[in-house]
């Protein structure tokens, strides 16, 4: 429990998220004067952004992708070069 800090909270309960149930949003000092209806709105915005893990399982696969890529095209030009040198 945090005590005498006066902060701006806005608290998104309905994240849709199988890990999350509650969401909280800190609001910077200089947007506390922005409207209510225009934070809550923002903050269901990024909740509703939010991908969780499929950006992580993405870039594994991303990754991976490129070390096999790599891999080959290694593989490749050995190949080639030890054709080229029984040829010579």
């Amino acid at each position: 429990m945090i005590k005498g800090i006066s902060r701006q909270i806005v608290e998104v309960t309905d994240t849709t998220n199988p890990y999350f149930e509650r969401v909280f949003f800190i609001v910077r000092q200089q947007c506390k004067e922005s409207s209510p209806a225009l934070l809550d709105a923002e903050a269901h915005r990024l909740v509703n952004t939010a991908t969780g893990y499929t950006g992580l399982k993405r870039a594994r696969r991303l990754r991976l992708a490129r070390y096999w890529g790599l891999f080959l095209m290694g593989v490749g030009i050995g190949a080639l070069t030890l054709h080229i040198l029984t040829i010579i």
